[in-house]
């Protein structure tokens, strides 16, 4: 069975859990996906309030998909995928992208793009 390991995790290209971490990682995932979302949400209608006025059109939070649409670019969509234990954002610009929850040393949550490892953050910075 560990000989299959690595080829498993190479299929779906995102990190296996330890099933002693399994219970956490399922109740964690899920109430640290509601605070990323509820942050990001946050931060987008502050912004769509003040220095993003006129280029935000709409902005809608509900059941765990982020919908943000912007005028003359389109609209993206961040979401929670729960069966993936993911955030997914799909860009009008740049595609979609799939987020795993890492929890660093420190005990804060980083989500991490699963192809290229940058983190959600970021992206969203840009």
């Amino acid at each position: 069975l560990r000989r299959f390991i690595p080829v498993v995790q190479t299929a779906l290209r995102r990190p296996l859990v330890p099933p002693q971490q399994l219970q956490w990682y399922s109740t964690d995932y899920l109430e640290n996906c509601d605070v990323a979302l509820e942050s990001i949400h946050n931060t987008v209608d502050e912004l769509a309030d003040g220095p993003l006025a006129d280029d935000v059109d709409d902005i809608m939070y509900d059941s765990g998909v982020l919908s943000i649409q912007l005028k003359n670019v389109g609209t993206y969509i961040i979401n929670r995928q729960a069966p993936n234990k993911q955030i997914w954002l799909s860009s009008p610009v740049s595609g979609p992208f799939h987020y795993d929850m890492v929890c660093t040393d420190d005990g804060s949550v980083q989500w991490l793009d699963t192809k290229d490892k940058h983190d959600l953050a970021q992206k969203l910075a840009q």
